[in-house]
């Protein structure tokens, strides 16, 4: 059985099994279900269904928007998922799930710098720790109006993984900061 290949593709046909839609508004349906801590290309979405078709686990029709006297007429297409779809994504939700190895582009730099790299680290840490607080911010401020009760829980629930997370980072970069800083008044024993 064809399978979605990655995890956007996975969460594009969930989108669709949903609800049959058009690209932009998966997309946006995408970006408010998993919130500002899973942030994607909204074109993702369009090359996703774009493969998802080749191997027929979505389909689609072209549905006219505006009347063809309209000077903005336009065919907007619609995706709909395939029985074969429905399946392979259930196959998935019942798979084993896996923890992802933690690859943080901050990481990364800390891991290979030098002593001397002390004042790029703490300016590197700054700024993710700027984006990490920007990213509570909009989790925060983020609701959710006139929706199901099953999409809230589930809006919920994510929030607040994304935010658990987000001040578990914050936690840790605290933590660098004053290693680095305290390397820097003398080598800790």
């Amino acid at each position: 059985m064809s399978r979605p290949r990655s995890l956007l593709e996975t969460i594009v046909l969930g989108s669709v099994i949903e609800r049959p839609g058009y690209g932009y508004d998966l997309g946006k349906r995408i970006e408010a279900r998993m919130g500002p801590g899973w942030q994607f290309n909204p074109s993702g979405v369009y090359a996703s269904l774009d493969r998802l078709k080749e191997r027929d686990l979505v389909r689609y029709e072209q549905r006219e928007t505006l009347p063809r006297s309209s000077p903005r007429s336009r065919d907007r297409v619609v995706y709909h998922a395939t029985d074969e779809g429905v399946v392979a994504f259930e196959d998935w939700l019942g798979s084993e799930v896996r923890k992802e190895p933690v690859r943080m582009d901050v990481l990364a730099r800390i891991a290979v710098a030098r002593p001397e790299h002390a004042p790029l680290l703490l300016e590197a840490l700054e700024g993710y720790e700027r984006e990490c607080l920007d990213m509570v911010a909009g989790t925060t401020a983020h609701e959710s109006l006139d929706v199901r009760p099953w999409d809230r829980m589930i809006a919920e629930g994510v929030r607040d993984s994304v935010l658990q997370h987000l001040r578990a980072e914050l936690a840790w970069i605290r933590s660098m900061r004053r290693r680095i800083e305290a390397f820097g008044d003398g080598e800790p024993r």
